[in-house]
């Protein structure tokens, strides 16, 4: 006992002799100092957005307060500002801070990276309401050691009259609306046209309202659409809610969606109609997902659901076809594996002029398997359903290339087999500031052609579009493998009209042919007796011309970096060039275009 009585005084003599020595080491901690010490201590254990995920290896920061600062559509101490700038912001209803915030994929309290801020800049440019967005953390945290942010927008003028006009393969089309793409600053977008174009016309009502304007935590993220059409040949019901996968890491998806839509078809060949028929279509869509696995710089998801697809077609009282289309009827369950690489990089002067654009270069590859169990061909116990799509980019702005390919196979349906690939190559190349070459290249090959789904080539809406080579009737060539390409020498002049459009100017040289598979010609139609149902066969005619097909012209090109859209008005003089004999000579293309 007297030994532990010894002991226990040396220890306090010990203790009382060492604390001068602690008192005079003791310093201040900075808040700098305390805002590393939090961070640092904090990755040791993180769990989700409230903690750092769990490969992240980067510094961490803890959101603080979250400010705004959103710019009004026109920079009014622009030297060349004029009085419709001062008009048109003050007649604008500027972004609503709230509903901004909760269009950021985090909050106070959560500990995030770098990625994440530029990710977070990335979502919000993607809003059509925004034309940029930057992320600014303070310069010093707080002394809980969280930082303050200040999120600064630019809004764009978001109330668009709606009046699109156009000349493209021998037909017009116009429209005339208003769209609203914020109601109210609420992210709410809104747009009521009437549209005519060689198909049909109509009126057409469409909605998508972000649902976390209702402050339900489940709901964040997700998005209601809804689109009444009603036109000439029939009418189009369209109701669906969605929550994405809004991030990288985002951890769940839900989506479930339904249509209805009645409509007349008509399929153009070699300069003319060729087939018109009614078509009955019912969609149902629903679909859950998760993520499997992220990191910094890949992730994995895995996705579930069920997809119905009837298509039922029949003939249009008013005109006499040539063949129906076989009616097809999809039900089935699904899965869905999805890998992705986040690579990202802001450029300009890609597909848009004087804009801000985010670029993916990373792999992305979706491979989904369905099985049917009904509506098959008597020889057959079950039916398969197999897609793939998978993109990649390479270099930055100086030289850009993008890779993208898509493969859909069908087997065991009544409709018959299909197999639909298509392979795609786009090449940016800046020659100078102001210039810039681009190529395009794609091929596409079926086994299987539907009759109201040609595969086909002419000047539908674009070079870059399903089948557009400029200058020649829409539908010009049909066939089941089909090659497209075209070269553009692009003018950037850096011409900017009051800080309403920049201009742009190309020349350009497209070249394309369609050919091959099953023609069946089907009895000359006689009045009073049903149309036929097409058997098995691609094409219902052969091609008058069956040579390659060209075009070249110039073109300009109108973009409003301020206007809550990417829409790109094309001007082009286009010259057929090649054996085609039943084309004009020149065609001049007016268009409205979502790219350069």
């Amino acid at each position: 006992m007297q030994n532990c009585r010894t002991t226990l005084s040396v220890l306090s003599l010990a203790i009382l002799a060492a604390l001068p020595v602690a008192a005079a080491q003791t310093r201040e901690v900075s808040v700098e100092q305390l805002c590393d010490m939090a961070l640092t201590s904090h990755q040791a254990a993180p769990t989700d957005k409230a903690a750092a995920p769990a490969s992240s290896d980067e510094p961490l920061l803890q959101v603080g307060q979250i400010s705004t600062t959103i710019h009004p559509i026109f920079d009014e101490a622009d030297p060349d500002s004029i009085w419709l700038h001062h008009f048109a912001n003050w007649l604008h209803i500027n972004s609503k801070d709230w509903a901004l915030v909760r269009e950021l994929p985090f909050k106070p309290g959560d500990y995030i990276g770098h990625s994440d801020l530029g990710e977070a800049e990335r979502l919000l440019r993607e809003k059509s309401y925004l034309r940029d967005a930057k992320i600014t953390k303070a310069a010093q945290c707080n002394k809980d050691g969280s930082t303050n942010l200040n999120v600064e927008t630019w809004d764009t003028w978001s109330l668009l009259p709606t009046l699109g006009f156009g000349r493209s393969g021998g037909n017009n089309k116009y429209s005339f609306g208003f769209k609203e793409e914020n109601l109210l600053g609420l992210g709410v977008r809104t747009s009521i046209k009437y549209q005519s174009n060689y198909l049909r016309k109509g009126y057409e009502f469409r909605t998508q309202v972000p649902l976390s304007l209702f402050d339900i935590e489940m709901l964040d993220h997700s998005y209601s659409f809804v689109e009444w059409t009603d036109n000439d040949d029939g009418s189009r019901k369209v109701f669906s809610v969605e929550h994405p996968f809004y991030t990288d890491d985002t951890p769940l998806m839900w989506r479930a969606g339904l249509a209805k839509e009645s409509r007349v078809d008509q399929i153009f060949h070699n300069g003319s109609i060729e087939n018109q028929f009614r078509t009955e279509l019912e969609l149902l869509d629903v679909a859950y997902g998760r993520l499997l696995w992220f990191a910094d710089e890949t992730s994995w998801r895995l996705s579930g659901g069920f997809t119905e697809d009837v298509r039922r077609f029949s003939e249009d009282p008013l005109h006499q076809g040539v063949w129906l289309p076989q009616d097809r009827v999809f039900r089935y369950p699904w899965v869905e594996l999805e890998y992705m690489q986040h690579d990202y990089q802001t450029m300009s002067d890609v597909y848009l002029i004087n804009h801000t654009e985010d670029i993916h270069l990373g792999y992305r590859h979706q491979l989904r398997f369905g099985v049917q169990t009904s509506d098959l061909r008597p020889d057959q116990s079950e039916g398969y359903h197999l897609q793939w799509t998978g993109s990649k980019g390479f270099g930055d702005s100086q030289h850009l290339l993008l890779l993208s390919g898509f493969m859909h196979w069908q087997h065991g349906a009544l409709s018959g087999d299909q197999l639909v690939v298509k392979a795609e190559a786009e090449d940016f190349y800046r020659l100078a500031d102001q210039w810039a070459l681009y190529s395009h290249l794609r091929h596409d090959r079926r086994r299987q052609n539907y009759l109201d789904d040609p595969l086909s080539l002419g000047g539908e809406d674009g070079v870059r579009s399903d089948g557009g080579i400029r200058g020649y009737p829409v539908q010009y060539q049909h066939g089941t493998h089909r090659t497209l390409g075209t070269v553009e020498l692009r003018w950037y002049p850096k011409i900017t009209l009051y800080q309403l459009l920049d201009v742009g100017f190309v020349a350009f040289a497209d070249a394309g042919k369609t050919g091959g598979g099953v023609v069946g010609i089907a009895p000359p139609a006689i009045p009073g007796v049903p149309m036929p149902v097409a058997p098995h066969v691609d094409l219902t005619a052969p091609n008058q011309q069956n040579a390659w097909l060209g075009a070249v012209g110039i073109g300009a090109r109108l973009y409003s970096s301020r206007s809550a859209n990417n829409n790109v008005i094309h001007i082009d003089l286009s010259k057929p060039v090649g054996p085609a004999r039943d084309v004009n000579s020149w065609e001049l293309l007016l268009k409205v275009e979502q790219r350069f």
